[in-house]
């Protein structure tokens, strides 16, 4: 997790350098105002600070060079209804009243709070209860009986 959160902090800052560090517009100088002595040479114009396209490269040489990280929990994965049925005292009938109310994905249920679950029809305080005590480790390790 560590290394994803460098990747992305590496990524924003190369975006952010690309894009921040363009040389703003310089102001265009004023004409000279007629004097009786001139200055010999005109006042040169405010300096710009040009972007260190060295610096942008390499940040996307090393953004590009490492392996994508591995995680264990993938952020698209839905973990199937019927799975609640390993959670000690929940079985077909419940998984029926979760579909009846369009919920297909554990990962729904475990974002519901205690009301959500009751407001589900059949759904009673035990389940509901029982429910949040085992669904987070089921989800995490696909079981609720591990070590």
């Amino acid at each position: 997790m560590k290394k994803l959160i460098a990747l992305v902090l590496s990524l924003m800052l190369l975006v952010a350098f690309t894009i921040g560090c363009k040389p703003a517009e310089q102001a265009k100088p004023e004409a000279p105002k007629p004097e009786a002595t001139a200055p010999a040479t005109a006042p040169a114009p405010a300096e710009t600070v040009a972007p260190a396209p060295e610096v942008a490269a390499e940040l996307k040489k090393e953004a590009e060079e490492k392996p994508p990280v591995e995680t264990d929990m993938d952020v698209d994965k839905k973990t199937p209804i019927s799975e609640i049925t390993k959670i000690p005292g929940i079985g077909p009938s419940i998984v029926k009243k979760f579909e009846a109310a369009k919920i297909s994905s554990l990962e729904e249920i475990m974002s519901m709070d205690l009301d959500d679950l009751l407001a589900i029809e059949g759904i009673g305080q035990k389940t509901a209860e029982n429910l949040i005590k085992h669904l987070k480790k089921l989800i995490e390790e696909g079981d609720v009986n591990g070590p």
